[in-house]
C-alpha cells in the first residue's frame, strides 16, 4: 500500500487497496459455497495472492490517473479505463489461471495435499478481476478527484502520447533513451541476454545446493521409538520404556512428554513403516522456539543419551510437514520366491549397514525367533479316527484353551473370555507328546500322527499387488541430501546380479519426488500451451505470443539465480510450485507492454517510435505490479512473523521456513522479469523492424556502389529513347 500511494495518490491507492479485501470477500463466500474450510494451503494461497491480485486494479486506476491528469472527469476516466484495459486485465488474468489450473490435476497425496492451493488462486484472480474491471471503476467514478495540477507531469504525459518523447523529464525519460539505445542494436541486447542466461544455467547446473520433496524445518513435536528384541513380557516392555522415558524428560528444552507401551504391528510403508521389534512409543513436545535452542539439536542429544542403553534401541521420527512420505529412504523387495526375497533384502540391508550417511536402518524381515508347525499325517489319522478338528481341540487345550463363552463383570465395561485349559505345568510344546484324544478305538495320542517341525517366525505377511514384499528403511544423517544417496543406492543395485524374478524398488519420498518432478514438467508445458492459447487469441500474432512465452522462460532462469543465491535446494514441491506460479505472473507485465506496442501500431505511428513510447508509458503500471507482488512475498521469503497481540517481530521463525523456497522463486524470478520486460522485450519488439532496415539499407548501398557505366544495359531509359 506503501508504494501504491506513493505511486499514485491516496485516492487512487485507496482504490486499490480496496481490491484486497473485496476480492477475499468474494472468494471467501466461494470457498465456503464449495464446502471448504481454511487450512494452511488456502492461508498461504491468499498471501501470495495479495501481490498478484492487485495487478488488474492497479492497471485500470493508473490509465484512470493518467487521464484525470490529461483533464477527464473522473466519471469519464474510469469508464474508458475499464474500456481500454479490459481485454489485457482480462487476457492477464486468464494466462495466470492458466498457469494454476494444470496443477489441480496433480495425481496422488502430494496432488490432495496441494490442491487447494490452486483452487484458492483460481477463485481469487477471478475475484479480482471482477473487482477491477465492475467494482472499482465505479467506486472510482463516485469518489475519486482530478489529482492537484502538476505542469511537469503533465508535459510528461503530453510527451510520451504525442510529444517529442525526448523531452520527457526524470526516471521515465531516462529510461525512454534507454530504450531508444536498446532498440538500436537488439542483436546485442540479445546476444547479453544469451550470455547471461547460459551462465546462470551453467553455474546452477554446477554449483546447485541439491534437491528434496518438501522443505525441511526445525520440529515442534517428535516422536520416539523404542525398540528391544526378545521374549518380553508386558512389564519389562512398559520398564524399558519408561527408562527412555527419564532420559527424555531430563533433556533440556522438552516441555512435555507421553509414552506409551506394548508395540504396535504397524509395518506398512502408507502408515508410517514402525520397526517390527516396536516396544513402545514416546511422544514429546518441545518449548516454544524462542525459548529454546534448535529442536533438531534438542532430538540430537536426545540420540546421544539413548545410544548406549543395552538391548534397546531408540529412534527419533519427525512430523511431516508435507505429504506423508516416511523415512528418507525407502526400498522395496518383492517377490513370489520366499528364499531370493530373503537373500536380496539381506544383501541390500547389509549393504547399507556399511553406509556412513544412513541411520536408523530397519527392514521388515520376520524377527529371529522359532515357531512350530504342527504337520498332521491325515492319512494316518483317518485309520485311527481322527479328524482335524478333534486335534486342533487338543491342541487348544495346551496352549491359549478353548473359547466356550463371555462374560462381563459388574465393575467392568469389557466382555471377559471364559476359557477351557490345562494347567499351567501341564501346557506348553512338551505337553503336547502327552496329549491324548477320543477315537472310536478310544484315547490316542496325537503324537502317533501328528509331528513336531521347527520353522522361523513369521510376524506378519505382507503382499502388494499380490507379491509378498519386504520393506527397508533409513534415515539420513544431518548434511545429507537424499536425492544423492538415493542415486548413490540405484547405482549399487543396477550393478548387483538380483534374481530376474525379484522387483526391487525405491519407494517414499523418492516415488514422489519422481512422480511430482514428472506432473511437473507436464504441467509446465502444459500451462505455456494454454497461456499461448491466450496470447494468440488477444494479438493474433504468433511473435508477439512468442515473445511473452519467452520472457516466461527467462523468469524461470532468474528463479534459477535465487536459489544458487540464497543457497536453497530445489524443493520439488514448492519450488516447482512458485515457478508455475510465477509463469502466470511474468504474463502479465509483458501483456500490458505489447498491447500498448499494439494499439500505437494501430494509429499509424512508427514501429522504432511505438516501441519506446510503449516502454515510457507502461513504465509505471509494470514497475507498480512487480514491485507490489515482491512487496507482498518479501516477508515470507525472510520468515517474518509477526504477532499482534505481544507485538513481536520474529525472522527465521519454523513456522515461516515452509514458505521460503516458493517465495524465493517468485520474489526473484519476477525481479529478473522485470529486467526482461523493461530491457529484452523492447529489443525483441525492434528486432524484426531493424532487421527489414539493415536489409534496406544493405539493397540500397548495393546500388549506389554500382559502376557509373556499365555498358548499354545501365542505362535502359537512354537506350529506349534512342
Amino acid at each position: 500500500m506503501i508504494i501504491i500511494v506513493a505511486a499514485l495518490g491516496l485516492r487512487s491507492g485507496l482504490l486499490v487497496g480496496a481490491a484486497i479485501p473485496t476480492s477475499f470477500l468474494i472468494s471467501f463466500l466461494v470457498l465456503n459455497g464449495m464446502g471448504m474450510s481454511l487450512n494452511e494451503m488456502i492461508m498461504f494461497a491468499m498471501l501470495l495472492a495479495v501481490g498478484i491480485l492487485v495487478d488488474g486494479p492497479i492497471i485500470v486506476v493508473e490509465y484512470a490517473d493518467r487521464k484525470m491528469t490529461e483533464g477527464v472527469p473522473p466519471r469519464e476516466a474510469f469508464a474508458e479505463a475499464a474500456r481500454r484495459m479490459f481485454w489485457p486485465v482480462v487476457a492477464a488474468t486468464a494466462t495466470m489461471i492458466a498457469a494454476f489450473l494444470p496443477l489441480l490435476f496433480w495425481p496422488g497425496v502430494t496432488g490432495k495435499f496441494m490442491s487447494y492451493f490452486p483452487i484458492t488462486l483460481i477463485i481469487v484472480l477471478g475475484a479480482s478481476m471482477f473487482v477491477a474491471l465492475v467494482f472499482l471503476p465505479v467506486l472510482g467514478g463516485l469518489f475519486s478527484k482530478p489529482p492537484p495540477r502538476d505542469e511537469q507531469h503533465e508535459k510528461a504525459i503530453e510527451a510520451s502520447e504525442t510529444g517529442d518523447w525526448r523531452d520527457i523529464p526524470g526516471i521515465t525519460g531516462w529510461y525512454a533513451h534507454l530504450s531508444a539505445r536498446l532498440t538500436h542494436y537488439p542483436g546485442r541486447v540479445i546476444a547479453g541476454a544469451t550470455v547471461m542466461v547460459v551462465t546462470i544455467v551453467t553455474l546452477f547446473y554446477f554449483f546447485n545446493h541439491g534437491t528434496e520433496f518438501f522443505v525441511d524445518t526445525d520440529p515442534d513435536f517428535a516422536n520416539v521409538l523404542v525398540s528391544a528384541r526378545g521374549n518380553l513380557s508386558a512389564n519389562e516392555k512398559r520398564d524399558l520404556v519408561m527408562g527412555v522415558e527419564r532420559i527424555v524428560s531430563a533433556v533440556d528444552g522438552i516441555k512435555w512428554v507421553y509414552a506409551s507401551s506394548g508395540g504396535t504391528s504397524q509395518t506398512l510403508n502408507s502408515q508410517g513403516g514402525v520397526p517390527v521389534d516396536n516396544i513402545g512409543r514416546i511422544a514429546i513436545q518441545m518449548k516454544d522456539y524462542r525459548e529454546r535452542r534448535s529442536g533438531k539439536a534438542i532430538l540430537e542429544e536426545i540420540r546421544q543419551k539413548t545410544a548406549n542403553i543395552p538391548g534397546v534401541h531408540v529412534e527419533i521420527r519427525l512430523p511431516e510437514q508435507g505429504p506423508p512420505t516416511g523415512k528418507d529412504v525407502m526400498i522395496d523387495v518383492a517377490s513370489d520366491n520366499y528364499a531370493e526375497l530373503a537373500q536380496t533384502t539381506a544383501m541390500i540391508r547389509k549393504y547399507m549397514d556399511g553406509l556412513k550417511e544412513l541411520r536408523d536402518l530397519e527392514d521388515t524381515r520376520p524377527l529371529p525367533g522359532i515357531e512350530w508347525d504342527i504337520d498332521i499325517d491325515r492319512g494316518l489319522a483317518n485309520r485311527f479316527g481322527a479328524n482335524a478338528q478333534t486335534i486342533g481341540t487338543a491342541v487348544q487345550l495346551v496352549t491359549d484353551g478353548i473359547l466356550v463363552g463371555e462374560y462381563r463383570p459388574d465393575d467392568s465395561t469389557q466382555q471377559v473370555d471364559i476359557r477351557v485349559r490345562y494347567p499351567a505345568p501341564s501346557r506348553g510344546i512338551h505337553a503336547l507328546d502327552d496329549v491324548r484324544v477320543s477315537t472310536p478305538g478310544g484315547m490316542v495320542p496325537i503324537s502317533n500322527f501328528v509331528k513336531l517341525r521347527p520353522a522361523q517366525q513369521v510376524n506378519s505377511i505382507e503382499r502388494v499387488d499380490a507379491h509378498r514384499v519386504y520393506h527397508i528403511r533409513a534415515n539420513l544423517r544431518p548434511g545429507t541430501l537424499s536425492s544423492a544417496e538415493v542415486a548413490k543406492l540405484k547405482a549399487w543395485v543396477a550393478k548387483q546380479p538380483i534374481p530376474s524374478d525379484v522387483r526391487v524398488s525405491f519407494k517414499g519420498a523418492d516415488e514422489e519426488q519422481n512422480e511430482s518432478g514428472m506432473f511437473l514438467i507436464v504441467a509446465g508445458f502444459m500451462a505455456m500451451f494454454l497461456i499461448a492459447l491466450v496470447l494468440v487469441a488477444m494479438f493474433n500474432s504468433f511473435y508477439h505470443a512468442a515473445l511473452i512465452l519467452i520472457a516466461v522462460v527467462l523468469a524461470m532462469i532468474g528463479a534459477l539465480l535465487g536459489m544458487q543465491l540464497m543457497g536453497q535446494p530445489f524443493s520439488y514441491i514448492m519450488s516447482g510450485t512458485g515457478m508455475l506460479a510465477l509463469a502466470g505472473i511474468v504474463v502479465n507485465h509483458n501483456i500490458v507492454l505489447i498491447d500498448t506496442f499494439r494499439r500505437l501500431r494501430q494509429a499509424g505511428m512508427d514501429p522504432i517510435e511505438a516501441v519506446i513510447r510503449s516502454s515510457a508509458q507502461r513504465l509505471r503500471p509494470v514497475f507498480l505490479t512487480t514491485v507490489t507482488a515482491i512487496g507482498g512475498l518479501l516477508p515470507m521469503m525472510i520468515a517474518i512473523e509477526i504477532n499482534f497481540w505481544t507485538r513481536e517481530v520474529t525472522i527465521g521463525g519454523p513456522n515461516g521456513l515452509i514458505w521460503v523456497p516458493m517465495s524465493i522463486a517468485i520474489v526473484f524470478g519476477l525481479a529478473f522479469s522485470k529486467m526482461i520486460t523493461l530491457g529484452l522485450v523492447p529489443a525483441l519488439l525492434a528486432l524484426p523492424y531493424r532487421i527489414r532496415e539493415r536489409r534496406a539499407e544493405r539493397r540500397a548501398k548495393s546500388v549506389i556502389d554500382q559502376p557509373l557505366y556499365a555498358g548499354p544495359r545501365a542505362y535502359p531509359e537512354k537506350q529506349a529513347a534512342e
